[in-house]
């Protein structure tokens, strides 16, 4: 859960964002849903997509991969979450296994489709 004023404008950064800005900028796994003890509770957003040209080279020389990003996700305190925390684990395949030194944004974006969906990485237009 994210805490924050209501004043505050939030940014989610993505994976990309954070490779070429090597660690500078984190990706956060991210799952919206609405806990049940709160009812009449609403989630607004505006949507807006940036990537990276599709021929965009990758470079990892410089990237901490260590460091972890979304699919890296640290332990919490609080055993339901940790529980949470072990089954999106079980899910997200670590970034180490979809990025290769030189990949193009749309090897890793077809890669990282791949590993989450299976098939040949390539997302139908239905």
């Amino acid at each position: 859960m994210v805490k924050a004023s209501p004043e505050s404008f939030i940014i989610q950064v993505g994976e990309s964002a954070d490779i070429i800005s090597r660690g500078k900028l984190r990706a956060t796994l991210r799952s919206v849903c609405r806990p049940s003890k709160f009812d009449n509770l609403s989630r607004e957003t505006f949507v807006v997509f940036l990537q990276p040209a599709w021929n965009k080279t990758f470079s990892v020389t410089d990237y901490p991969m260590n460091m972890g990003t979304s699919s890296e996700i640290k332990q919490v305190d609080d055993p339901d979450q940790s529980k949470l925390t072990e089954e999106i684990q079980k899910i997200v395949p670590p970034l180490a296994l979809r990025l290769k030194d030189g990949m193009t944004f749309a090897d890793f974006s077809r890669e990282t489709t791949k590993q989450y969906y299976g098939g040949s990485g390539l997302q139908s237009n239905r």
